[in-house]
Order: C-alpha cells, then sequence, then structure tokens
C-alpha cells in the first residue's frame, strides 16, 4: 500500500461508522448517476423510510479510496449551512467507500431545461423589476441567486472556495431549496498549495484571471462562476460555452471588451506567459444583451462579471445589493409553484 493510501485510510477511519450493519440498512431504488470513480443511487433508509442519494466509491487495491472522495467527506462533515448539501453517513464494505447524502430532486440544469421559456413576464407575476419573459420564474431567479450566494458566503466564511460552481452542481428541491453540491474541487484559502489547477474548474464558468494562467486565485473566482449562472438563469443557456481557454477568453472579451490595464494588472504579460493572443474587443452594452433587466439587474451582473478579482462582487454584498432587496419586497406577495 502507498503511503497516500496510508494516510487517506486512516483519514476514513475517523470519519467512517462503524456500526455493524450499515451496509444493509439502505436498499437502493434506482441508479442516479456513473462517474470515474463510481455510482450514485436513490435508496431507501430501512431505519426510517427517508429517501436518500447513496454514492458507492470504487476502491482500487493499489490506490485506495480516492482522495477527492476523502476531501470531500471531510469538509462536509464541517460545513453545515441550508444551502449546502448535507452529509448523512460514511461507512466501508468490502472494496467500497458508501456515502449518504440527503436526495434533492433535480439539479439547476435540469431545472433550466424543463422551464426554459416558460417564465412569466412582470405583469402576470404582478411585480415592476423586470419587463421581458426570462428563463427561469422571476421569483425563483432572485430566490436561487439569493440562495446560492448564501451558501457561498457560509463557505467563503470559513476561507473555502468551491471552485466549480456550475448548474450541474446545484441541487434543487420540490420545495425550492437550493442547495451547493460536489465538494471534491473545494480548497481551503491559506492552506499552502504549490499550484492551483485551474482545470479543476469547468471551462463554461472560468473567471478569466484563472483562464490567463494565475494560479494564486482566490475566493474572487467563485464570484465569476455565480455571474455566469445569474446570467444562465436569465437567457435560458451559458454565456460563454467556450471550446478551448483561448476561445473562451475570446468569448468573454467580445462582451465585455478586452480589459484594460487599470482594470486588470498585468493581464498582458499573464497571457504571453500563458501563450494566449487574443485579439482587442470594445465592450457591449449589457442592457442589449439582457433588455430583462433593470438599472440595478445590470449592475450586479457587471459586479460579478469585473475583470479585476480584488474588485469583484462578494456574496454577502450580492445577497444585500438592490436588485435582490427590492425582489424580497416586491415578489413576497406571490410565490410560484415551481
Amino acid at each position: 500500500m502507498k503511503k497516500n493510501s496510508c494516510q487517506t485510510f486512516f483519514e476514513l477511519q475517523k470519519i467512517c461508522n462503524h456500526q455493524e450493519g450499515m451496509a444493509g440498512r439502505y436498499q437502493k431504488i434506482e441508479k442516479l448517476g456513473e462517474g470515474t470513480c463510481g455510482n450514485t443511487f436513490k435508496a431507501r433508509d430501512k431505519e426510517n423510510g427517508s429517501m436518500v442519494a447513496l454514492k458507492r466509491f470504487r476502491t482500487e487495491e493499489e490506490e485506495g479510496v480516492p482522495s477527492t472522495a476523502i476531501h470531500e467527506i471531510s469538509l462536509l462533515k464541517e460545513l453545515q449551512h441550508d444551502n449546502i448539501i448535507k452529509l448523512l453517513n460514511v461507512f466501508m464494505g468490502k472494496s467500497k467507500l458508501m456515502v449518504i447524502y440527503e436526495l434533492l430532486d433535480q439539479n439547476l440544469n435540469w431545472y433550466m431545461d424543463s422551464h426554459n421559456n416558460k417564465g412569466l413576464s412582470i405583469a402576470q407575476c404582478k411585480c415592476k423589476l423586470l419587463k421581458y419573459i426570462v428563463c427561469l420564474n422571476v421569483y425563483w431567479l432572485k430566490s436561487f441567486l439569493y440562495q446560492l450566494c448564501d451558501g457561498v458566503q457560509y463557505c467563503h466564511g470559513k476561507n473555502i472556495f468551491h471552485r466549480d460552481l456550475k448548474p450541474q452542481n446545484l441541487r434543487i428541491s420540490k420545495e425550492g431549496k437550493l442547495k451547493i453540491c460536489k465538494f471534491t474541487s473545494a480548497r481551503i484559502l491559506g492552506v499552502p498549495v504549490q499550484n492551483l489547477e485551474k482545470q479543476m474548474m469547468t471551462l463554461w464558468y472560468r473567471a478569466p484571471d484563472v483562464l490567463a494562467g494565475s494560479k494564486h486565485y482566490d475566493l474572487s473566482a467563485d464570484m465569476w462562476s455565480v455571474g455566469c449562472i445569474f446570467a444562465e438563469m436569465l437567457i435560458g443557456k451559458a454565456l460563454f460555452p467556450g471550446i478551448s481557454e483561448k476561445n473562451q477568453l475570446i468569448r468573454i472579451f467580445q462582451l465585455l471588451g478586452t480589459p484594460k490595464a487599470e482594470s486588470w494588472f498585468d493581464m498582458d504579460n499573464q497571457l504571453q506567459q500563458a501563450g494566449i493572443d487574443v485579439p482587442k474587443f470594445e465592450a457591449q452594452a449589457l442592457e442589449k444583451k439582457f433588455p430583462m433587466l433593470d438599472k440595478n439587474g445590470i449592475n450586479l451582473l457587471q459586479a460579478c462579471l469585473e475583470y479585476n478579482p480584488k474588485q469583484r462582487i462578494s456574496a454577502k454584498e450580492v445577497m444585500n445589493h438592490p436588485f435582490l432587496k427590492k425582489s424580497e419586497e416586491d415578489l413576497v406577495k406571490e410565490k410560484p409553484t415551481l
């Protein structure tokens, strides 16, 4: 057994539930997904009858349990928040690791697919903030954005950044509760890491400073992802669906303009070191791309999609932004069903 395998084995021993008969407690109902490390099932807890998500990690004789699984389990043991997926149980079986999570009905990507072009106009939902039909109902768009930032600010308050925020990693319950999941890429700020891997962040939601090769990015990288998710909930498709790192940057620059030195310090040097040469573009008016937003909405989107990571808005600031504060007053009268 390798040294790393020994280390993760002892970490597992501290985390796992060692009660006998745990493997028989959960009855698998159906497969929900399949990944490189294992499969996820919908299962029933025989002890209390509740439905749960059971993730079964395959373990190799030489490598042991994947380090990403140990990493996620360790973090979720510490993270207790309404907008973060709950870890219910962990136990070892023969040559496999079983992890039990709370079960939520769908992810935000599926939800948007099923509701695309079914949003309600402002007249229909009795509010005056937006003027056009959007991908999601106005109430839920704002609710999901607020809940997302509530979970993010909790993580950031503990110096944890997720590094892979995207609709597929946001689970939605039947009641409209949003929860952040999949913390396999998350990192703790301040813990020495030689080089932060930019590949851990999904390309379409990756901040431009990360795309340009920054190896010292921080919590602000999550907020760029939040801005991309915000835009996607408005238009029903990815804002920057790039096919390569260079193409991703070009798509960003085409909309927001090629950044100037004052908005992105040392940008030219970063791009040169990364071997990326991009044309110069003038910024488009976001009001034309997002005619459904008023000035507060445009301001919030711009604040999330800020080139300078030090000036990018924080999750807590998003929650207190007029775009969401006003919605709390205007939309409380009517809460549409999901």
